[in-house]
């Protein structure tokens, strides 16, 4: 038999497993405050300890109150309330004393649960709501069963069972229950950070970026993919340079219509479901000259074609789009924006404005086409032995600088960064472009995975009217001079292992590392079949469902009928099976027989002058009978006597202590009730 102190570790165990998904969100103090209420309540329960003064634990509710407002400036919204609700619940704990107290910890603990999905909607989230929900049964159980000589195993197994015979009506109502609109909405970007490309671009971020090896999108092709090296999808287009930073174009001219733009080669049908970066710009094949397909949902383009939504990104979405991976557009420039695209602070990177001035003293070179210029940079990357780094070291103020001439080495915003700088030093028209290069493809699934570690820079050049390679914008990545492998191969560079990378590397060897990958391309598999059939489950994918389902014409209503008939076929099947006999159901309706029989008791009273009411018990009228000498159906003592000891044994059958098993003891009573309802009338009561 489990004992008061077994059952209390047990749910403090519990509590800690719920908490722990919230661990990397949590303040630290919440995180600190809560490991150690656990600690001290379950050093109360093992060592015997007196339980905490009430003075402490209000004044420990009164630190988590002014803890949380110091750490969110606010006790509303989806973080400071988790937070908050995460500090009470481990407070609650300190005033774990009675059954009651198990409960409100219950009902706390499905909450802290539920929250959650606020932070993150990840199958890891999932599978560990599912072990914390399993936990808070089996001590619900436990509570339930404190008086039975039961252990943890009962305990565990019959939470199982509730939840095995829940599961089925979870996923009828997930599926067919009526998509309806929230009663409420979380503020934008309210549950997490920003995470993933940036509106701007400082040399070193995406160098950072780029040892984040989280996913940033799926992609999956209809038809065969492209080459890896023309994988390119397209962000943020930075044209203004202030000498440090590149913003996106101040000179941004009204869309009056879909710009245009000259595209090459087949089209490209694929599908996108992009993880949260908190922005509104959508991830696009570079370039995307058709409005992607996303339902019910509103989106704009920019002149650049740069797709945006009309909210920013706060959860995994999922779009269907056409692209090109050779284009040109933009063929005309107002003056603003061609004095933008050539724009190079006279006090920014000196020695690379004086090294155009030097080529542009040449006759020949100044007169010479945009290309031939752009294929003599890109020649200067190619030859001058630069290296391709993540880790470039900080570099100053001239940073473009540093890189051509001193250190030679860098990462692609490096590379692109330098060349614009230099493009505009020799008149022509250069931006930066920023987004993803690349991918790898998911053999499990066949999606390709693009991840945060695909961040890339690039450039954009224009080629002015008459030239002999067209005209307007074009993609040149000198990232391709510098590292070939980087475009032919996708090939990503990752950060040095640090010592535990290096013992594992050691202890598995090639085969270790490979198997690793495989489990790894498993798991991302089955996250992304998470994602694609339960996160992106919708009203339309419902319709769908019941159109194969047979029905033409599917509708919420459709959807209730729907939900109406399975659940009393349902019920038939439990019928025929044997699981609810039918007179169970009548005793689902029925009063309880005692409360019946007694209720007929009182009527019987009231008619012979007893002033009976709800608060009347059977030994009180017991005791007005012999009394009295009315209730009883003759005037002999023997009859009196009779009617009395049949009422103090109604009175024992309804409050004495059962002394077998719930289930004996329900058949029990049944029996004795019918035995006294024949007796009451043998009384003389009809």
């Amino acid at each position: 038999m489990l004992t008061t102190k077994h059952n209390t570790l047990f749910l403090l165990v519990v509590i800690a497993v719920v908490i722990a998904p919230h661990v990397p969100q949590l303040p630290g103090w919440c995180v600190g405050f809560s490991a150690v209420a656990l600690l001290w309540r379950g050093s109360i329960a093992y060592r015997g300890w007196a339980m905490p003064k009430r003075w402490i634990v209000l004044l420990a509710l009164v630190g988590c109150v002014w803890g949380v407002f110091v750490s969110h400036a606010t006790l509303l919204g989806p973080i400071a309330g988790t937070t908050l609700v995460v500090a009470l619940l481990a407070l609650k704990t300190l005033e774990l004393r009675a059954q009651r107290d198990i409960f409100v910890v219950f009902f706390l603990g499905v909450f802290v649960l539920i929250a959650n999905f606020l932070e993150s909607q990840s199958l890891v989230i999932a599978l560990a709501m599912v072990v914390g929900m399993g936990g808070l049964l089996a001590c619900l159980v436990n509570a339930q069963l404190s008086h039975e000589p039961t252990g943890f195993t009962t305990a565990i197994w019959q939470a199982t069972k509730l939840m095995v015979w829940g599961a089925p009506l979870m996923v009828l109502l997930f599926v067919l229950f009526p998509r309806v609109a929230p009663l409420w909405a979380l503020p934008s970007g309210a549950a997490s950070g920003q995470t993933g490309l940036s509106d701007n671009m400082t040399i070193g971020r995406i160098a950072q970026l780029a040892k984040n090896d989280a996913i940033a999108m799926r992609v999956r092709f209809n038809g065969p993919p492209p080459k890896v090296s023309d994988l390119y999808f397209r962000g943020p287009i930075l044209s203004q340079f202030d000498g440090q930073t590149w913003n996106p174009s101040a000179v941004a001219p009204p869309m009056r219509a879909m710009p245009e733009a000259l595209v090459q080669g087949s089209a490209l049908h694929y599908e996108v479901t992009l993880e949260p970066h908190q922005r509104d710009w959508l991830m696009t094949l570079d370039v995307t000259p058709q409005m992607p397909d996303w339902p019910n949902h509103t989106m704009a383009v920019s002149h650049n074609f740069q797709w945006y939504s009309q909210q920013p990104i706060t959860e995994v979405v999922r779009y269907k789009a056409v692209g090109y991976t050779q284009y040109q557009y933009g063929w005309d420039l107002t003056e603003r924006q061609l004095a933008e695209s050539l724009f190079v602070p006279s006090n920014s990177n000196p020695r690379l404005q004086a090294l155009a001035a030097q080529q542009l003293a040449d006759p020949v070179f100044r007169s010479s086409s945009a290309i031939n210029k752009v294929n003599w940079v890109v020649q200067q990357l190619a030859s001058g032995a630069y290296r391709y780094t993540l880790e470039p070291g900080v570099f100053g103020r001239h940073s473009a600088d540093e890189f051509w001439f001193d250190r030679k080495e860098g990462f692609c915003e490096h590379i692109a960064a330098s060349f614009v700088i230099l493009m505009r030093a020799l008149g022509v028209p250069a931006r930066v472009v920023t987004g993803y290069q690349g991918g790898e493809l998911n053999a499990v699934d066949g999606f390709w995975l693009v991840r945060q570690s695909d961040a890339h820079a690039w450039a954009e050049v224009w080629l002015p009217p008459g030239s002999a390679q067209g005209q307007g914008w074009i993609r040149v990545d000198p990232t391709g001079a510098v590292a070939p492998a980087r475009l032919r191969n996708a090939t990503r560079l990752e950060p040095q292992p640090g010592p535990v990378g290096n013992a594992v590397n050691r202890l598995l060897g090639g085969q270790g590392i490979q198997w690793w990958r495989q489990a790894r391309g498993l798991w991302e598999a089955s996250e992304n079949l998470w994602t694609q059939k339960i996160l992106n489950f919708n009203r339309d994918r419902q319709f769908e469902l019941l159109k194969e389902m047979g029905l033409t014409t599917p509708s919420d209503e459709t959807l209730v009928q729907v939900i109406a008939s399975l659940f009393a076929l349902g019920l038939l099947v439990f019928v025929v099976l044997g699981k609810i006999q039918p007179w169970h159901w009548l005793r689902w309706y029925r009063q309880d027989p005692w409360l019946r029989l007694w209720a007929q008791v009182q009527r019987q009273a009231k008619a012979r002058g007893c002033a009976v009411d709800a608060s009347t018990t059977p030994r009180q009228l017991a005791a007005w009978v012999r009394q009295t000498r009315v209730l009883s159906g003759g005037p002999s003592d023997a009859q009196i006597q009779a009617t009395a000891d049949w009422l103090i044994r109604l009175e024992m059958l309804r409050y004495a202590h059962p002394l077998s098993s719930s289930h004996n003891h329900d058949a029990w009573v049944g029996s004795a009730l019918a035995e006294m309802r024949q007796e009451w009338k043998k009384l003389g009561f009809n």
